[in-house]
């Protein structure tokens, strides 16, 4: 009984409760103001990456300034990011009086041993270092890299995601990127083919299609280099082939090749020149049998 009563007793200590209590509720409320601290560490951080990369860039206001200002911003407040938590959750555990000399021994012994089980995350890390160190893509580019084309919208040390034209966004770690085709760094080339019938005048259709790249060059501004005529390209039994060339800005080639093809359209259709016809010549034998095949005008 008196070890009965004894416990008891410890158990109705409101004094030990209380001190307990306390101290928990101390413990807690330290946490509390160095994750606040830490939160307002990160938004002070925050503001002065996005000041600091406004000042570098200045006054450029070009679509290569845009897109690298977004690629660094994001990846400095990331790794900001990182840090502050990291720095949050030693303080939490040291204000804990949790041993941090024995803990950090140990999650180094453990980061070997996860290390050698871990190499394509370090490959990752590794390769996605080199390509924002070479600058090989920026946010905002179009790119085609591991089966995959479509814009950049994320670059990370170990993924990389791009939107394809369906709309869907594709998560890449970046040991994939063996291999890499940028189209929106530099002049970009646009080409059309334009074909007529036969029985059109060449000199006259060449003419024509001079006008129109004349025009599409004073008015659209995402042109560099021409578009010209560089002449006759093709014959087939469906007719003559004209080819289109120049250099857009990166990034707009293909809305110049559509926004070219509807003006040669429209062009050739106010002069009335006609599209390729298909063509058959028909020879007769001796006999008077028919015998049909593909052939020229």
């Amino acid at each position: 009984m008196p070890t009965v009563l004894a416990l008891s007793q410890a158990w109705l200590d409101v004094d030990a409760w209380a001190a307990a209590l306390l101290r928990a509720l101390e413990a807690l409320g330290v946490a509390l103001a160095i994750v606040l601290a830490g939160h307002l560490a990160a938004r002070i951080v925050s503001r002065l990456i996005d000041r600091s990369v406004a000042l570098r860039i200045g006054d450029d206001a070009s679509a290569t300034a845009a897109s690298r200002a977004t690629t660094v911003r994001g990846l400095l407040k990331s790794a900001a990011r990182y840090t502050i938590d990291a720095l949050v959750v030693i303080t939490v555990l040291n204000a804990w009086g949790v041993p941090m000399g024995g803990l950090l021994a140990g999650a180094g012994v453990a980061g070997l041993a996860i290390g050698f089980g871990a190499q394509n995350l370090v490959r990752d890390v590794i390769t996605g270092f080199f390509l924002l160190f070479e600058d090989q893509f920026r946010v905002g580019d179009h790119v085609e890299a591991a089966g995959v084309s479509g814009e950049v919208v994320d670059i990370g040390f170990r993924v990389t995601r791009i939107r394809d034209w369906g709309g869907q966004i594709h998560t890449i770690p970046n040991s994939r990127f063996d291999s890499m085709t940028n189209y929106s760094r530099g002049p970009m080339r646009v080409q059309v083919r334009v074909k007529v019938a036969y029985d059109e005048d060449a000199g006259r259709v060449e003419g024509l299609l001079r006008e129109v790249c004349d025009r599409f060059a004073q008015e659209s501004p995402d042109m560099v280099e021409g578009p010209m005529v560089l002449g006759m390209s093709g014959l087939d039994e469906t007719g003559m082939e004209f080819l289109l060339w120049g250099r857009a800005q990166g990034g707009q080639q293909w809305a110049a090749e559509r926004a070219l093809r509807m003006a040669v359209k429209t062009a050739l259709d106010a002069a009335g020149v006609r599209g390729p016809i298909p063509q058959v010549v028909v020879r007769r034998r001796e006999g008077g049998e028919a015998a049909g095949g593909p052939g020229p005008a």
